[in-house]
């Protein structure tokens, strides 16, 4: 592992998405869970829009496709977003992690990426990207994201009473630590990975103190723990 490229909370996630078919069906199963809706998103000139379920430290994000013509554009063809709506294949990851610093000591530039600039971000602001296969989650870093810019952001009171992710693990095919990046997110606990057959997105909320579970499958791949 390098040394220095990473240290404790030093990269945090900001948002996970889930790509979806049916955004308005998805949704209702959170908000039959118990979870609070809030502000949807929309993506202009990327083609996409989402749904979104705010908590104290991240989101969740049901991510669709709202224009076919725009998310293969020119622009958005690199990030390979369309293809992981479009190509089923059980190979295909489902799930996007949107990454930002907690500070600025985070050396970024020591891992492997490309820069993403989507119309709907105002120059200079932009995306690195980590990897393009298609089998792997989209990683992506935000360094415009900060600990200030998240002080505004609304709480939500939940039903169900759950306030904070604080911990996430994908069950992938693609479970082995073969690069750095995937390595250090391991290792600082930001996202953990285990093998699987299938993709499967597993949210712990307030340090899974209940012991309790809810399985979404089949109807998303999602498992909660709390």
């Amino acid at each position: 592992m390098k040394s220095g490229v990473l240290l404790e909370n030093h990269l945090k996630i900001d948002h996970i998405f889930i790509c979806s078919d049916a955004p308005d069906d998805d949704a209702q199963i959170f908000t039959d869970f118990g979870f609070t809706e809030g502000p949807p998103n929309t993506h202009p000139g990327q083609g996409t829009a989402n749904r979104r379920f705010f908590f104290d430290n991240m989101y969740l994000e049901f991510l669709y496709i709202a224009d076919d013509k725009l998310a293969q554009s020119a622009l958005t063809k690199p990030s390979k977003l369309y293809e992981r709506f479009t190509d089923k294949g059980d190979n295909i990851s489902p799930f996007g992690f949107g990454l930002y610093p907690s500070n600025n000591l985070m050396k970024i530039k020591d891992y492997n990426s490309w820069e993403y600039r989507p119309k709907f971000l105002p120059p200079p602001l932009k995306m690195n990207v980590y990897g393009d296969s298609l089998a792997e989650p989209m990683y992506y870093y935000m360094e415009f994201v900060s600990e200030n810019s998240k002080v505004g952001q609304k709480k939500f009171n939940h039903a169900n009473g759950f306030h904070y992710i604080s911990a996430v693990k994908i069950f992938t095919p693609q479970a082995e630590l073969d690069s750095d990046f995937k390595r250090d997110l391991s290792h600082y606990d930001i996202l953990k990975f285990e093998d699987s057959q299938t993709h499967i997105l597993e949210v712990t909320f307030d340090g899974g103190k209940s012991n309790k579970t809810h399985d979404f499958r089949p109807q998303l791949p999602i498992i909660f723990r709390w």
